[in-house]
């Protein structure tokens, strides 16, 4: 970038507060060849930080405060400012209370990007604070990304709903730990200078303010100096409530022994010279001044209204404010003798430092990522859940991406580290029943696109692809068709009619597609494989029960035959078994391994009538397939129509050779046959990769008297392959190769270019 990209803080003013301090401590440490901070203030005051950001190269701007009956007039100078503005790259508000208004003003000039960035996790008494709730209502919808200092600020800025939802990234308030390394010498200098070399010094850092609660802060330091003579109230900061507890100081005769410092930039040396902080706020977001003075060594009382994530070390205690007085005096007197230790380091490692935040917020800024949700029924055993998992994880460097599943039950894919929300929308049954669960879920799943500020949503399945363009809002919407079965679907000009890409897993869906809906969008991106973590579950131990079926007597390790998929007549289980039977007859020590999810009860009776039970194993759910697919000799698969069969290339990936039927999508595109050769189904091809044979007949036939000529065919292939070492060779190693090509760099490849 010739020209650092420009983001702009909104913040009231430009004052020693504390998110100015803590914006200010980013802006030093920041890289400003690639990132410079503007700043909207809407204040005409000369902040204190305003010279500064002009010396590094910083911009302020202003405009006039929100005071509610100025509603059209701010909004209008707001606009009109944006509409001269265009060298913003993103809008970071600061000022939540006004955020809905001009976060949406800004993305509506042009503004690629929003942040709302709650601080305080509390509001002010009377109309101002109901204002201030209303216009933060709907703020989680009005920004692209919701920042918060701690849990806390996040629940009372953007509510619980979003917090839940993970719509909320916790970034604590950081400080500069190298400027708060406790050092006596500065400690003793600067309360020489100030006159407490032999005082007990009670200290407050904060602006006056309501949310501060000074008011109980001098009650408690006044039941402290009846029992200590020697004690002193060091305040610093400066507010709109400085005079008035002035007034109470004078009030409780105390005036003598408070000391108003002000605003102070070197505040670290004013930590160092105080014994002892109290801080006794009604509501804070994360304050910065309690994780200085933990930084410094400085023990602190502070209330529980303020949020436990602020106590990284072991100087802090919280009381409550329904405590009275005498109790925050006798626990602050009962912890003055202790030894005064550096927790700079401590407080750093705690993830509290400007600079590692300024680091991350910089990769931040280059790197905004846009959202993709990922919709999905389940994450049950099934294909297109593996695949919607793998993408998750494929595409978190491009996107910021998140998992919707209608129902989180029997969770079968490692999800760890993945943003999931489950809608608890299980299916129902009855048409009424699927209707209302269908409205239920596309209501949820508008308000999360609505919540998330969603630019892309990629759905799998039938009923998630009618979800997702149900539930359009502002974004893209992007249905899968990943399975052959889909075309069949009543809701399928719905979703290429009305959505803004199709994603088919296979070039013949995709031709399918375009020949019935020419005006729809859509692309062929082939399924990935994780080859190398593919081959490192395949060394994992078999369970004993596998391992004791496949070692079993009269089976030889070279003759296995395995296939994988749930128990659906769409498999063509039946023509499996009765190949098998045949394949038996001619090798005695051959056997078969059906994987996946089902009782098989009439396959298993099948079996029984062709008297191999001994020979055919149904495993169930596996949930690591591959040792037992590592040890396979050839697979099979026999489906009468696929999308993009995953098992196929898994165990092309480890160096099984195949034979699969030619049914109209998938296997034929995997195995390297050309797509003219789609209409000569009847033949078998030796394609490049693997053993393509004539489809099966549809119709289920569990007679195990009857076999079909297309079954004969299969059982001499199966033979061939089991029997002709060259020929398997040749399609273990070409097999394997070819498996390499559905890589997860190709499949991320293949969405950057959408």
């Amino acid at each position: 970038m010739s020209e650092p990209m420009r983001i702009l803080h909104v913040l009231g003013g430009l004052g020693l507060g504390g998110a100015e301090s803590r914006i200010m401590d980013l802006y030093r440490k920041i890289e400003k060849d690639s990132i410079q901070f503007d700043f909207l203030i809407h204040t005409q005051e000369k902040g204190c930080f305003e010279d500064e950001i002009k010396e590094l190269g910083g911009r302020v701007y202003r405009v006039s405060r929100f005071r509610g009956y100025n509603l059209f007039s701010y909004c209008q100078e707001v606009q009109n400012f944006f509409a001269s503005h265009k060298e913003f790259y993103a809008v970071h508000g600061h000022m939540t209370s006004t955020a809905s208004l001009y976060l949406p003003i800004a993305k509506k000039a042009g503004v690629l990007h929003t942040i709302a960035h709650a601080r305080s996790a509390g509001t002010d008494p009377g109309i101002k604070g109901l204002v201030t709730r209303y216009l933060r209502k709907r703020l989680p919808y009005k920004a692209d990304t919701c920042f918060a200092c701690s849990t806390e600020a996040a629940f009372s800025v953007f509510g619980k709903q979003s917090v839940e939802a993970g719509v909320v990234r916790i970034l604590p308030n950081a400080i500069v730990t190298s400027d708060f390394h406790y050092q006596k010498e500065e400690r003793e200098q600067l309360r020489e200078k100030l006159g407490l070399t032999n005082r007990f010094v009670i200290g407050h850092v904060g602006r006056f303010h309501y949310a501060k609660n000074h008011e109980f802060l001098l009650r408690v330091f006044q039941e402290i100096a009846e029992e200590r003579s020697d004690a002193t109230l060091l305040l610093l900061g400066e507010g709109p409530l400085m005079e008035e507890v002035r007034q109470q100081a004078k009030r409780l005769n105390l005036l003598d022994r408070v000391l108003f410092a002000g605003n102070r930039s070197n505040v670290a040396a004013y930590y160092m010279a105080m014994d002892y902080l109290i801080f006794p706020s009604r509501f804070e977001g994360l304050p910065g001044t309690v994780v200085e003075a933990q930084a410094t060594g400085l023990h602190c009382l502070m209330s529980t209204n303020v949020t436990e994530e602020v106590m990284v070390t072991e100087c802090v205690k919280r009381m409550s404010l329904e405590e009275s007085v005498v109790s925050w005096a006798k626990e602050v007197l009962q912890d003055t003798d202790y030894e005064r230790k550096d927790y700079a380091e401590v407080v750093k490692n705690a993830g509290f430092d400007a600079v590692q935040q300024a680091e991350w917020l910089k990769d931040y800024y280059l790197h905004f990522k846009p959202k993709l949700l990922l919709m999905v029924p389940m994450l049950h055993q099934g294909g297109f859940e593996k695949i919607c998992v793998r993408t998750a994880r494929l595409l978190k460097n491009q996107f910021e991406v998140s998992i919707v599943m209608f129902s989180g039950e029997e969770i079968a894919y490692d999800i760890t580290g993945l943003h999931v929300i489950d809608l608890m929308l299980g299916s129902k049954p009855g048409v009424v029943g699927k209707l209302i669960n269908v409205i239920r879920r596309v209501h949820k799943v508008r308000r999360i696109k609505k919540l998330f500020a969603n630019q892309y949503t990629y759905s799998f399945g039938i009923t998630a692809n009618l979800v997702n363009v149900l539930s359009k809002c502002q974004d893209q919407v992007w249905v899968g068709i990943r399975g052959f079965t889909d075309l069949y679907s009543k809701s399928l000009p719905l979703f290429c009619m009305h959505s803004d890409l199709v994603i088919c897993c296979s070039k013949t869906i995709e031709e399918i597609i375009q020949a019935r809906f020419q005006e729809c969008k859509s692309v062929t991106i082939y399924n990935p494989y994780d080859i190398a973590q593919i081959e490192a579950l395949s060394k994992e131990a078999l369970s004993k029960e596998m391992a004791y079926k496949l070692g079993s007597k009269g089976v030889s390790s070279n003759s296995i035959i395995l296939s994988m998929g749930r128990e659906d007549e769409v498999k063509g289980f039946w023509h499996l078994i009765k190949s098998f039977y045949l394949v038996q007859q001619e090798k005695p020590d051959s056997c078969l391994v059906i994987v996946g999810e089902g009782n098989y009860l009439p396959y298993k009776k099948l079996v029984c009538d062709l008297g191999i039970e001994e020979k055919v194993h149904f495993t169930g759910v596996l949930k690591n397939p591959f040792p037992c697919l590592a040890r396979a000799s050839i697979y099979v698969l026999t489906s009468l129509n696929e999308g993009f069969p995953n098992a196929l290339v898994e165990a092309m990936a480890m160096g099984v050779p195949v034979i699969a039927t030619n049914c109209l999508s998938g296997p034929a595109e995997i195995l390297g046959e050309e797509p003219k050769q789609y209409s000569k189904q009847d033949e078998i091809y030796y394609a490049e990769y693997g053993i393509l044979v004539p489809i099966l007949g549809e119709k289920p036939n569990f007679d195990a008297n009857l076999i079909e000529r297309e079954e004969r065919i299969l059982a001499d292939q199966m033979l061939m392959l089991l029997t002709e070492q060259k020929l398997h060779q040749k399609y273990s190693e070409w097999g394997k190769k070819r498996a390499g090509q559905f890589s997860d760099e190709a499949y991320v490849n293949s969405f950057n270019k959408q």
